[in-house]
C-alpha cells in the first residue's frame, strides 16, 4: 500500500539525519506514525535549501520517500495571487505521485493540502482529510469551505477527522465526520510524566512554550510573574520557543525587572522539549487565540 501525502510543511536536507531529510515541529512523529502503516509513504512538500540546526528533527524511517516542490511564491496575499502558477508548474509531480497512490492524505488548512483533497476523488483514490484548525470557530472563506466539504464529501472512499474533541460529533450534517487527538508524544513517553507535589519554599521551575506570539499569551504570562514575584521567591521561568513577537517579550521581561526570573531558551528540538519538561514543576499556556488543539 503507497501513501502520498500533500502538505505545506517545510523541509530540508541534513547531513546528520539518516535518511538525509529534516524538518521541524511534530510533523516528523506525525508522518512517522502514519508510515507505519504502508509499505511506501510519499511526502509532497515544500523544499528549502537549508533550515535552522536549532530544533531540527530527523526523518528516520526508510520507507518515507519526500519528492520535493518548490516553494510557492510570496507570501500573504501574494502567495495567494500567485499560487495558480505555482501549482501549474508543479502539476506534473502531483500527477505522476497520485497515479500511483492508494491513498491520500491532505492535512488541512493549508494550500497544498487543498491541492491533494480536491485531486485525490479526481483520480479515484481514496482520501484521508485531517483538519487541524479549530473546528468550532470557522471565520475565513477557505474554513468555511474546508468545512463544507467535509460535511458534503465524508464518507465512503473519503476519511475525514478534526482535531479535537467534544461530546458531540464534529457535524450533525454529516455524521462521518469524527474527531481525532492528535499528539506529537507517544503514550510511554506520556506515561513517564508524573504529578509533583509543589514545594513553594524551595526553587519552583514553571515552564511555557510556543511560537512566541502575542495570541499565545506570553504577555500576560510576564504580567503575572510579575504580580507573584515576592510571593514565589524562587520562582524560575523557562520561556521555549521563537516568533516574531520574540524580542517583544524579552523587552517586556527586562522593563518589569525580571531578567533574573525568566530565561528565553529559544527554538528547542523534540528531546530538548521533553529534557525541559521533566524537570520544571508545572506548564503554563494561557493563551487567548483560537486554538484547534494545542499539542
Amino acid at each position: 500500500m503507497r501513501l502520498v501525502v500533500f502538505s505545506h510543511k517545510v523541509c530540508w536536507k541534513s547531513m546528520a539525519s539518516p535518511t538525509g531529510w529534516a524538518t521541524d515541529g511534530g510533523f516528523v512523529f506525525h508522518m512517522q506514525a502514519l508510515a507505519s502503516s504502508y509499505d511506501e509513504t510519499v511526502l509532497l512538500v515544500p523544499v528549502i535549501k537549508s533550515g535552522t540546526s536549532k530544533g531540527e528533527v530527523w526523518f528516520s524511517d526508510s520507507t518515507i520517500r519526500i519528492v520535493p516542490l518548490s516553494e510557492p511564491f510570496g507570501s500573504g496575499i501574494l502567495r495567494k495571487l500567485l499560487f495558480p502558477f505555482w501549482f501549474l508548474m508543479e502539476l506534473p509531480k502531483f500527477v505522476s505521485q497520485l497515479q500511483d497512490a492508494d491513498i491520500v492524505h491532505a492535512p488541512v488548512p493549508g494550500d497544498i493540502g487543498t491541492i491533494g483533497m480536491l485531486l485525490a476523488p479526481l483520480f479515484g483514490k481514496k482520501l484521508f482529510i485531517r483538519y487541524c484548525g479549530n473546528w468550532r470557530l470557522l471565520r475565513t472563506l477557505p474554513e468555511k469551505f474546508w468545512a463544507w466539504y467535509g460535511e458534503k464529501f465524508a464518507g465512503r472512499s473519503i476519511a475525514y477527522l478534526c482535531t479535537g474533541g467534544d461530546e458531540k460529533d464534529p457535524s450533525e450534517k454529516n455524521p462521518s465526520l469524527k474527531w481525532i487527538f492528535s499528539s506529537s508524544m507517544r503514550k510511554k513517553e506520556l506515561d513517564t510524566y508524573r504529578r509533583k507535589d509543589f514545594d513553594f519554599t524551595k526553587e519552583f521551575n514553571l515552564v511555557m512554550g510556543g511560537r512566541l506570539i502575542r495570541e499565545k499569551g506570553f504577555g500576560i504570562l510576564l504580567d503575572a510573574v510579575q504580580l507573584i514575584n515576592g510571593k514565589i521567591p524562587k520562582l524560575k521561568v523557562n520561556i521555549f520557543g521563537d516568533g516574531p513577537d520574540t524580542s517583544i517579550f524579552q523587552e517586556k521581561a527586562n522593563k518589569l525587572g525580571l531578567d533574573d526570573k525568566v530565561t528565553f531558551s529559544g527554538k528547542l528540538n523534540s528531546n530538548q522539549v521533553h529534557a525541559l519538561l521533566s524537570t520544571a514543576d508545572i506548564f503554563c499556556f494561557p493563551t487567548f487565540s483560537s486554538e484547534g488543539f494545542p499539542k
